[in-house]
């Protein structure tokens, strides 16, 4: 399933992609419930599973705008602020989609802005990834970080997220800031995109690129390390030395960290984390604007169903229907 533009698809089909968006929602809700218990996960578990199942049963526009900001501002306000460690880069992602929207809607602008456009398989690839993270981290542990056998496969899961993931990320929201740029200066606005997608991504940081052109997120500097294989492990101590290589003109950033067996799973753990908050949070927006434009209603049909119900009582009335 390909996320489109919620005023491209039918009521039939948004109804499809509430079902499918929520189930996405409630499988991550619930896997952080099982860590932090009794934190309130559960209980918004319950409140989508019922608006999905509302969705599924209606026939048309049937939420108020109070009601649908109820359902959603609760998202995005777990998604953008749930861990400490990425609180930074979950309120800047956050924003950064916030200005998207109001660009468009204030500037009237015909830009093709697709939140997650891709096939629902990336969704899947993200759960095969996190599975076998889960595992392996879980053993790391029992081993007290000691397990370099494992800590190599944990490099390979690494490389498997920052690549599927931020290819998910990362490309698309600079595509929407190229696109918006394009837009400004074709109606001679001043307006530039005030977000930069690296920095909004970069997970501990961004490395600086040698010819000054640009940087890496932290976390793809460390995948580009670990497959062309710049790193050293400290068996004795437990301890990763990255490196870039000094006298290679193709090698774009110097990087230079030693860290712990422990320190790197942390550092993985929090890069998964991020990105399946930002699956979450921008599922949310896509979430808000079908629910606006198919199953909210109007003023005028608000009043018609007041109308409507009126009508069938008074028909009903013992004596008025006579």
């Amino acid at each position: 399933m390909v996320f489109k533009r919620v005023n491209e698809i039918s009521f039939e089909n948004a109804k499809k992609a509430v079902k499918v968006i929520i189930d996405v929602l409630n499988e991550f809700l619930d896997s952080i419930e099982k860590i932090y218990p009794n934190i309130g996960y559960g209980e918004l578990v319950k409140t989508l599973t019922l608006l999905q199942s509302n969705v599924k049963l209606s026939t048309g526009p049937f939420l108020s705008s109070t009601e649908i900001n109820e359902n959603v501002s609760l998202l995005f306000e777990i998604f953008s602020t749930m861990n400490d460690d990425l609180k930074n880069n979950l309120q800047k992602l956050f924003e950064a989609y916030r200005e998207i929207t109001s660009f468009i809607f204030s500037n009237n602008a015909n830009i093709d802005v697709k939140l997650l456009d891709f096939q629902h398989s990336r969704i899947e690839d993200i759960k095969i990834n996190n599975k076998h993270l889960n595992d392996a981290l879980m053993k790391m542990k029992d081993s007290n970080y000691t397990d370099e056998t494992l800590l190599r496969s944990l490099f390979s899961i690494f490389s498997s997220i920052v690549e599927t993931s931020e290819e998910l990320h990362r490309k698309e929201l600079n595509s929407h800031c190229d696109k918006i740029n394009t837009f400004s200066k074709s109606k001679k606005l001043s307006y530039i995109f005030p977000y930069d997608p690296i920095d909004v991504f970069g997970i501990g940081g961004v490395v600086s690129r040698k010819d000054k052109k640009g940087t890496y997120t932290k976390q793809r500097a460390i995948r580009h390390l670990l497959d062309h294989h710049h790193f050293k492990i400290d068996s004795e101590n437990h301890q990763i030395h990255f490196k870039s290589p000094k006298n290679d003109s193709k090698w774009k950033f110097d990087f230079d960290e030693t860290i712990s067996f422990k320190q790197f799973c942390t550092y993985l753990g929090i890069v998964d984390a991020f990105y399946k908050s930002a699956v979450c949070l921008l599922l949310s927006f896509q979430l808000l604007g079908i629910l606006r434009e198919h199953f909210q209603y109007s003023l005028s049909h608000k009043t018609k169903l007041k109308l409507r119900n009126l009508l069938l009582h008074l028909n009903q009335h013992p004596y008025l229907s006579k």
